[in-house]
């Protein structure tokens, strides 16, 4: 799949986005999903993400959400922080894919980011470590505007 550029990160995410999660075990093996929407919005400095939607892992669905900071530094470059205020990763899309990488106690989370076109990309994060190993897998396609 041919990648997209992006020289904009608030223009590219900004808005609605409907999100399609695997989780996948370490052995390759599906153990959940997550379904749901993503919102972009911009306030003051800050584009601030909230997503929120059902997570299955293996039961009856719950609902689920998260926050996170997205704070632009450059057009094509902003840093991502948790809701807590402490630093996640970094973020740049202008080659169309950007890999991080996040130390979480012993585990180490490894980020893979990819855009596809302008209302399509995916985020990858593979975690390995004494604790945990799994991979999440996230689809995002954008929702129409109303």
């Amino acid at each position: 799949m041919c990648l997209y550029r992006v020289t904009d990160l608030v223009e590219f995410l900004s808005g609605g986005w409907e999100l399609a999660r695997d989780i996948i075990d370490a052995d390759g093996v599906p153990s959940g999903t997550f379904t749901g929407i993503g919102e972009f919005t911009a306030r003051q400095s800050l584009l601030c993400y909230h997503e929120s939607g059902l997570l299955s892992l293996g039961g009856e669905p719950s609902p689920a959400e998260r926050s996170l900071r997205y704070l632009p530094e450059r057009p094509e470059y902003c840093t991502v922080w948790f809701d807590d205020g402490h630093f996640f990763h970094d973020l740049r899309l202008d080659t169309g894919q950007w890999t991080v990488g996040h130390p979480c106690r012993q585990d180490h989370y490894r980020g893979v980011f990819e855009a596809f076109d302008s209302d399509s990309w995916r985020q990858s994060w593979h975690v390995s470590g004494p604790t945990k190993t799994y991979s999440l897998i996230t689809r995002y396609t954008r929702l129409p505007d109303v």
